[in-house]
């Protein structure tokens, strides 16, 4: 189960991503590295999934359904709401059409967004749109959810 307890690092890399192209991509100008930086995050984390996803077909049926907790976020009374992540087949399923093709519209993009003015930003908020989208497949409690969501919207 090594890799599913690191699912983590797949939401993690987008986030990555978009905070080097956020901060150093106006000063970097390399529309090169700006691109590559920012596909190589996503792709990172398409092979993260991909190798989770492998994993869980060979363990046993009752055991593809994993809770991947991070922290505690609320713990007051008798409410105790946990950052985790839901790790099953199908929301590894939506993790892999988000990455693989949110990595091919990253390749594409380095083309498209040739010679523009904000080409960082774009990658910058398309990064940050994967991150969103990653913490609204694999969310396990409403809240987690709810924050992708929000997250989808300011992106976008």
């Amino acid at each position: 189960m090594v890799i599913i307890n690191l699912i983590y690092l797949t939401v993690l890399l987008p986030f990555i991503g978009f905070l080097f192209n956020g901060i150093f991509g106006r000063k970097i100008k390399n529309e090169k590295i700006i691109g590559i930086a920012g596909s190589a995050a996503i792709g990172l984390a398409f092979i993260l999934v991909l190798f989770a996803f492998v994993q869980t077909l060979y363990l046993p049926v009752e055991n593809r359904s994993n809770t991947v907790e991070l922290f505690t976020w609320f713990n007051v009374g008798g409410l105790n709401i946990k950052f985790s992540y839901l790790v099953d087949q199908l929301s590894l399923t939506m993790a892999l059409i988000v990455t693989g093709v949110g990595f091919l519209i990253h390749i594409y993009s380095i083309g498209y967004m040739h010679g523009d003015k904000v080409f960082w930003r774009f990658f910058a908020y398309m990064n940050l749109f994967i991150f969103s989208m990653m913490n609204l497949v694999l969310g396990k409690s409403s809240l987690v959810l709810f924050l992708g969501w929000e997250g989808l919207g300011l992106s976008s």
